[in-house]
């Protein structure tokens, strides 16, 4: 081999600096460029994700009640240990063999859900959501909404809760980017202020 040829294989080799430089230029405009867009996504699905946990918070709610064939209440727990109003709080699931609507010392809690985050609003306009024996619920199509506010958008959800316990997503009838309660209005998104 001469030495003509070791010479042209080893340049072959590498980037030159201008080269390097593009590549990096390049890297660097689409990941601004798709930043935004990948933060959206995740933002989606995080708001998603809390929906569907709520609504399945009310399907086992309502399939507790039926099994068990007892009243079973899903409500937020007050600082007293009783169902308060404030749905941002913790979010507790259980029998109530009593039939008082409040979670006493010998009642079994099912199911456990974490406060909201200050970027979430849950809003229901009652203490409780209960489910009797039959699975019916308390209800005259009742909203609960979720929703997940940011920097671009408020992204939610509103479970709509019809009297014989079934468990809907509301739609975005007037296409403002928001679901409807069953009454209509838009879920109420807002920003909570710190605590």
């Amino acid at each position: 081999m001469n030495t003509r040829t070791k010479i042209q294989a080893y340049t072959d080799k590498g980037f030159t600096l201008l080269e390097l430089l593009v590549v990096v230029a390049i890297i660097v405009i689409t990941t601004t460029l798709i930043s935004p867009k990948v933060s959206t996504l995740l933002t989606d699905s995080q708001s998603k994700q809390k929906a569907t946990e709520l609504k399945q918070a009310l399907v086992f709610s309502r399939n507790s009640a039926i099994s068990m064939a007892r009243t079973v209440v899903f409500c937020p727990v007050s600082t007293n240990g009783t169902c308060g109003r404030d749905w941002n709080q913790q979010l507790i699931v259980f029998v109530d063999e009593n039939g008082d609507k409040t979670l006493n010392g010998n009642e079994q809690i099912l199911k456990v859900l974490s406060p909201s985050l200050q970027s979430e609003h849950r809003a229901y306009n009652n203490v409780r959501i209960s489910f009797g024996p039959l699975g019916r619920s308390n209800v005259n199509a009742g909203s609960l909404s979720y929703c997940k506010t940011s920097s671009s958008r408020d992204r939610g959800t509103s479970l709509i809760i019809s009297r014989m316990g079934r468990v809907r997503e509301g739609k975005d009838q007037n296409r403002d980017g928001l679901p409807e309660l069953a009454n209509g209005l838009n879920i109420p998104c807002i920003n909570r202020s710190p605590t």
